[in-house]
């Protein structure tokens, strides 16, 4: 069967194309998109659809981006299509957000395709996904850790989501875009392989391919779909029980009754998971915090455990209780003055006193937990003592790789009651200094240092 024909087939077998529809297609200039673009146009008569490409120009690979810009826009010229090229700095949204620059692109475009699909009044989004994607994808979450949810990754139909091309393999479409004499642009960021998921793609995939089972791709892609089926069970299951077993309060509280503990695992997971939507934000909310919240089922009344984004669970006589803190104003900062040469400077928070001191011409690693030396010139904003809150992150090697602090606490395994209790030396959002444990990657001390902050503790907090 014609690449193009398995195209045809899927699309009808999944409705996720109707007559009369208006398609957004992200089109990046990449084999992927421009297929998609030459599948979509050709379909355009055909079905009626009124088809509009964006392009997102992210700020990024000079003029190799704008050479991107200038294809698509040519590309959609020569077959009269509108397109619209909307440029965003994703290297300022991705500090701004505390993401890396790949999250950051991402997270841009979905928001720019989703806010032209508003405007078109409620169009569907076309994305270039393939079958070799959703298998990376796949992959990459079971090597993270992930559940049934997250198996199934990518689905042909997601809300307004579409993806003509999960059918069809990378090869399948690079063939075929050959085939017809079409070009298109390569990003050379694709082939770094110091991304793990660039490693993923072109390493270890295609060694499972040849070494492990030329069908790796297809049975990772097909797991996904199996396990897309279970899941949606699972949720509809669950979305019917939780309306027995999930309640809110009077004031705004969620109520999670302890009748739970009598449904199946799986099923108490997933209402927990609808219990938490429920009470704030689900972002974040994962395995690790679902077992927490499983655990504390057992545990006597009137324990506490913290979820992100400020939710506290309690359980109290009749089950759990999940709300939003009560201290909800911004937490305190004290300011660290920064010495001159030679002076000493000090800082209280809370039982802590830390002690600032200028060096120059003698920099060394200390090795006690609770005092450190920094270089002075990598500071970039006003440094203040505080403790933790939301889009925190730290610098976790000379790469500039980041790391929520979130993760981080995960990882080192604080538990969550302490998390709230760790003070820390902050410049912005960025973390100097995790107190009594890690020095973001940024800030040490180097062969290229000239000025150093010592900062000492004098007085830790009291367990």
């Amino acid at each position: 069967m014609k690449t193009e024909e398995k195209i045809r087939n899927y699309i009808g077998e999944t409705g996720m194309l109707e007559a009369g529809d208006h398609v957004i297609a992200g089109i990046s200039g990449g084999a992927d998109s421009v297929f998609l673009f030459y599948v979509l146009a050709e379909l355009r008569e055909e079905m009626q659809l009124d088809l509009t490409a964006v392009h997102v120009h992210h700020g990024i690979r000079g003029e190799e981006a704008d050479r991107d810009a200038g294809f698509v826009r040519k590309l959609c010229e020569d077959r009269c299509i509108p397109c619209v090229i909307f440029r965003r700095d994703v290297p300022a949204e991705a500090e701004k957000r505390g993401m890396s620059v790949e999250e950051a692109g991402r997270a841009v475009r979905y928001e720019v395709f989703r806010e032209q699909a508003e405007k078109a009044g409620g169009a569907k989004i076309a994305l270039a996904h393939h079958r070799d994607d959703l298998a990376e994808t796949v992959l990459f979450r079971i090597l993270r850790g992930t559940g049934i949810a997250g198996l199934a990754a990518m689905k042909p139909v997601s809300g307004s989501l579409i993806r003509p091309l999960l059918c069809v393999t990378k090869a399948e479409i690079t063939d075929c875009l050959r085939a017809r004499g079409f070009s298109w642009c390569e990003d050379s960021t694709n082939r770094h392989t110091d991304a793990a998921r660039n490693r993923l793609r072109l390493t270890i995939l295609p060694l499972i391919g040849e070494e492990v089972n030329a069908g790796a791709s297809e049975h990772l892609a097909a797991l996904s779909g199996i396990a897309g089926e279970a899941y949606d069970f699972i949720r509809t299951e669950a979305e019917r029980r939780a309306e027995r077993l999930v309640s809110a309060s009077g004031d705004g509280a969620v109520l999670v009754s302890a009748a739970l503990e009598e449904e199946m695992p799986a099923m108490r997971q997933e209402i927990l998971r609808i219990a938490v939507s429920r009470a704030g934000p689900v972002k974040d909310v994962g395995r690790r915090q679902i077992e927490d919240l499983l655990a504390l089922m057992g545990k006597q009344t009137g324990a506490k455990i913290s979820l992100p984004h400020g939710l506290i669970a309690q359980r109290d006589y009749g089950g759990i209780r999940l709300a939003g803190e009560t201290a909800a104003p911004e937490k305190a900062a004290v300011k660290i003055e920064l010495p001159d040469e030679g002076e000493e400077r000090f800082a209280v928070f809370g039982d802590l006193t830390l002690r600032t001191r200028r060096v120059t011409g003698a920099f060394c690693t200390l090795p006690d937990a609770f005092s450190k030396q920094i270089d002075y010139d990598t500071i970039k904003d006003t440094l203040v003592l505080r403790t933790r809150r939301d889009g925190d992150w730290l610098t976790i090697d000379g790469e500039g790789h980041r790391k929520s602090l979130s993760d981080y606490f995960t990882d080192e395994k604080v538990p969550r009651q302490e998390r709230d209790r760790i003070p820390l030396v902050a410049d912005g959002q960025e973390i100097v200094w995790v107190i009594g444990k890690r020095l973001g990657a940024r800030y040490r001390i180097t062969q290229g240092t000239e000025n150093a902050l010592e900062l000492e503790v004098l007085q830790k907090e009291s367990d």
